[in-house]
């Protein structure tokens, strides 16, 4: 079985906290934690509809699992971003906005292209190679590093 794209591994990173441009007071370490467990819910179920959906049959519905993937990428970077996170968390929190935003975006730039590929596999291949959502996975990765270090999230979180 293929493993998973680096696009699509992003799929299992939760997303956290925001760059707080809201202009709203800056949340405490309790309310921000509390606000992000509310979002890695909603990543939780953003996963759980791609990683099914990576079972399909057809290009065209990969498509479709991906936009949406990608749409719900970019409403988890909104949400995260306009978080106040507490000062010690900005940095993290900007990073992983900016993480899920990317994430929207390397998705939109490869999905034109998939229509090329005849089925699923090759499609799946192609995306694996695309270093835009290795660049993304690596902002992720690093803002939940971070976010862990500073105790805004568990360390079993993804």
């Amino acid at each position: 079985m293929l493993r998973l794209i680096p696009v699509l591994a992003l799929v299992l990173v939760l997303s956290a906290c925001g760059g707080g441009k809201s202009g709203g007071s800056t949340l405490s370490k309790k309310d921000y934690k509390a606000k992000l467990a509310a979002i890695a819910r909603q990543a939780n179920a953003a996963q759980g509809s791609v990683s099914r959906g990576l079972n399909v049959s057809t290009v065209p519905a990969l498509k479709a699992t991906l936009q949406k993937f990608a749409n719900d990428s970019r409403h988890i970077g909104d949400e995260v971003a306009a978080l106040n996170a507490p000062k010690n968390a900005v940095s993290a929190n900007s990073q992983l906005a900016k993480g899920e935003h990317d994430t929207a975006g390397a998705i939109d730039a490869a999905l034109p292209k998939l229509g090329k590929f005849k089925n699923v596999h090759d499609a799946l291949l192609y995306l694996q190679k695309q270093e835009r959502g290795n660049t993304a996975g690596r902002e992720l990765d690093g803002a939940l590093t971070k976010l862990r270090a500073l105790g805004y999230i568990s360390s079993s979180a993804q």
